[in-house]
């Protein structure tokens, strides 16, 4: 069977992913926040016209954060449907066949 490719879902590797991928997520928020606080922080050595259209931008930009995060936690939650639905499946499909009578 070497170098065979395997097809099917691996519930180890989703539920590895959807770790993975909140661990990122709260990571992006962090470095998200962390821009927030030094744009804030510039105002006061930036206080000119270039810097006030600069933090216009910005704050346009930066509106957009919560629903990047938002995306990811969405993707992350859609895997674990895809988990549970196999789960789920795995489950009934077992039920099925232990309530066969073998022989008949």
């Amino acid at each position: 069977m070497a170098g065979k490719d395997i097809i099917g879902i691996s519930v180890d590797s989703i539920n590895k992913a959807i770790v993975d991928i909140y661990t990122y997520s709260t990571e992006i928020q962090h470095l998200l926040n962390d821009a927030d606080d030094v744009v804030e922080k510039l105002k006061p050595y930036f206080d000119c016209r270039s810097g006030r259209e600069f933090q216009a931008k910005y704050k346009t930009f930066s509106a957009n954060y919560s629903t990047v995060v938002q995306n990811i936690l969405e993707y992350t939650n859609e895997l674990r449907d895809i988990s549970n639905a196999y789960k789920r499946k795995t489950m009934d499909i077992a039920d099925d066949i232990s309530g066969m009578k073998v022989g008949k």
